[in-house]
């Protein structure tokens, strides 16, 4: 599409020279043709170009929706991860393992101090 879009740039530019030139000889008609041609070309060379960034943001949306899917399904496995832990750990479970790796890390910041 890019190939296609650039060669019609260059028709564009090839039909207004020879429009430029046409009018510098007089032939107004003529001029008038290869302008019309060239702003045809060119019209259609930004056609081009919006179509192709039109599906340039279809693949970014697309993509961007995978990406919210894959994330889902990360989150799915750590709320399946974190319902088995609830099942199998209470609450005050919980509490006790905290408190016992604190006292831990309080002890291990006492024997830190004392070397």
């Amino acid at each position: 599409m890019q190939r296609q879009s650039a060669k019609l740039n260059n028709q564009s530019k090839i039909a207004r020279r020879k429009a430029v030139e046409l009018r510098k000889q007089g032939d107004m008609n003529g001029s008038k043709i290869y302008m019309e041609s060239s702003l045809q070309s060119k019209k259609w060379g930004l056609g081009i170009d919006n179509y192709v960034l039109q599906i340039q943001g279809l693949q970014f949306k697309l993509e961007q929706a995978k990406s919210v899917n894959d994330v889902a399904e990360i989150l799915k496995g750590v709320a399946a991860s974190v319902a088995s832990l609830q099942k199998s750990v209470s609450a005050p479970q919980i509490s006790e393992l905290v408190e016992q790796i604190d006292i831990g890390i309080q002890d291990f910041d006492v024997v830190q101090e004392m070397t």
